[in-house]
């Protein structure tokens, strides 16, 4: 169980060169553009997730939802059929996901993103609800071959630029994660430490 447990972990940092961490006050998206610009870096992506309800032909799976790696490096799962979304309104599905909607390449499927929360109101006891609902197109299915997520059954994958819409409003998480990974260029590879004192 307990090497089980550590596989699963190391997984989810795919092959990235450096770990940047913050779990005090987090890491936003501003941050990881910043550190995209630093000589060296290749990529870096914000370890970010939430999650929503996919629905289709009656049926609904709550599913956790993250965006897509901006280099093949820090990509944890491995692409089955189809491609990664490459702009918004797209998704690739973990295959499980996707049979048991009965979804393949090409299809739509329904997104339901989830907030509410109780109104100031002390009279009202009733919620109020923000949820977020968009049609995605389904461009590929994923598999999650090292457990990277398996507790969680894989991950949706959207674009960059949706996920940052949904974070930034009112549905999902904020877009601020406790940890950053980072790919570095032959440069970078080369002067590793002089990086990491930028990234710190």
């Amino acid at each position: 169980m307990t090497q089980t447990t550590t596989a699963a972990l190391a997984a989810r940092y795919a092959n990235a060169d450096l770990i940047v961490r913050q779990f005090t006050t987090g890491i936003t998206a501003a941050e990881v553009q910043e550190m995209r610009q630093i000589p060296g870096v290749q990529a870096a992506d914000l370890m970010a997730m939430t999650h929503g309800e996919f629905a289709s032909g009656g049926r609904s799976v709550f599913q956790m939802i993250m965006p897509v790696a901006s280099d093949p490096r820090l990509d944890p799962f491995e692409l089955v059929t189809g491609t990664l979304p490459s702009q918004g309104g797209e998704v690739a599905l973990p295959v499980d996901l996707a049979n048991r909607l009965g979804l393949a390449v090409g299809d739509t499927v329904d997104l339901t993103l989830f907030n509410n929360f109780v109104t100031e109101d002390l009279e009202s006891s009733a919620d109020v609800s923000t949820d977020r609902h968009v049609e995605l197109t389904v461009t590929g299915t994923l598999s999650d071959q090292f457990g990277a997520y398996a507790d969680w059954g894989g991950a949706a994958v959207v674009s960059e630029a949706d996920f940052a819409t949904w974070s930034a409003g009112t549905a999902g998480t904020l877009l601020t994660a406790g940890e950053a990974l980072v790919a570095l260029d032959a440069a970078g590879l080369a002067n590793e430490t002089t990086v990491r004192s930028e990234l710190a």
